[in-house]
């Protein structure tokens, strides 16, 4: 048993002895995740200088940026030199060929090294953005607010022209900006206009924009307040215009339900009722003395619908109607 075990022993300290004599494994740098691409926009032949400056951030982020910068280095290197450019590379290189569209990640993927890429898409797409800074700065001087389109989509495209300047390397300061989109809006809104310029503070561009969103919607709500008020004025006169449509006959103030009936009926004062409705005002003689044939008017008002003595004879008048039945 003792043999056994010596033996057993002897074994395991011949075991540990070649473990430890043997080089320890190196633990290789690209083992490390990659950088996460998922938020950058896939480049596609535009915006070019945005899509270098956000790849460039997030590979030195991740401290592999030199790879761009610098060729392969010689055989007779350091190893750790070598070892670290290797990994850069590889990272590189990924994540430029994962944010490009197809038809350049066709034209790039067979190149080895991250930096020839790099350098390749900067000579073809900067000589191509020099003529796109012209039509940047065209279209921004040419765009012009209307009152046909939302405020809010039109203070986006705003921005994304902002934007679009920023990524060509044309930034504008933030007060000029502010005051170049006061300019810009609409005609009908002079006044408001007029009115922030005589205000001695300088607006920022978000401060400008929060203002002129609550502007635009006090102004929203005022239309739909006047709109809603001339809607009921006219469903209003609507309805009084159709209660004398529908009224196929009048009748003779001497009939008339409503007529007073008092004393002052027994003077020989001229009297009239009058009703008035929306836009149509109707008088009811109700005692005329003045006439001594009863075939005859008995007054000429001048309106278009008048009171006979003989409905027959003057069968082509209509009779006054009486707005209160």
């Amino acid at each position: 048993m003792a043999n056994n075990t010596d033996a057993e022993n002897t074994t395991g300290t011949a075991n540990i002895g070649v473990t430890s004599a043997a080089p320890a494994p190196v633990e290789l740098p690209y083992a490390r995740p990659f950088p996460d691409v998922s938020n950058i926009e896939i480049f596609a032949n535009e915006n070019f200088k945005r899509w270098q400056e956000r790849i460039f951030s997030l590979l030195d982020v991740h401290g592999v940026a030199h790879a761009l910068l610098h060729p392969q280095p010689s055989a007779d290197a350091d190893n750790k030199i070598i070892e670290s450019w290797q990994y850069a590379n590889k990272v590189c290189r990924h994540t430029i060929l994962q944010t490009i569209y197809n038809e350049l990640f066709d034209v790039y993927c067979s190149y080895k090294e991250a930096k020839a890429i790099w350098e390749a898409l900067i000579k073809k797409f900067t000589a191509e953005d020099a003529t796109k800074q012209k039509f940047l700065v065209e279209k921004f001087y040419q765009w012009q607010m209307r009152d046909d389109k939302e405020m809010n989509i039109q203070i986006n495209e705003f921005q994304k022209l902002l934007e679009d300047l920023k990524a060509e390397g044309m930034s504008l300061p933030e007060k000029f900006a502010a005051g170049v989109l006061i300019e810009k809006l609409p005609d009908s809104w002079s006044d408001y206009k007029n009115n922030l310029k005589h205000k001695q503070k300088n607006f920022t561009i978000e401060e400008i924009v929060t203002h002129i969103l609550i502007e635009d919607s006090n102004r929203k709500e005022s239309v739909k307040a006047m709109t809603t008020l001339k809607a009921n004025l006219v469903q209003r006169s609507n309805n009084n215009r159709k209660r004398y449509e529908n009224k196929s006959q009048g009748h003779h103030a001497s009939l008339c339900k409503y007529r007073a009936r008092n004393d002052e009926e027994k003077t020989n004062n001229p009297k009239a009722n009058l009703a008035e409705g929306g836009d149509i005002i109707a008088a009811v003689i109700s005692q005329v003395n003045t006439v001594a044939h009863a075939k005859e008017w008995v007054i000429d008002s001048g309106a278009t619908r008048h009171i006979c003595a003989n409905r027959e004879a003057f069968s082509s008048y209509t009779p006054v109607e009486d707005d209160r039945e």
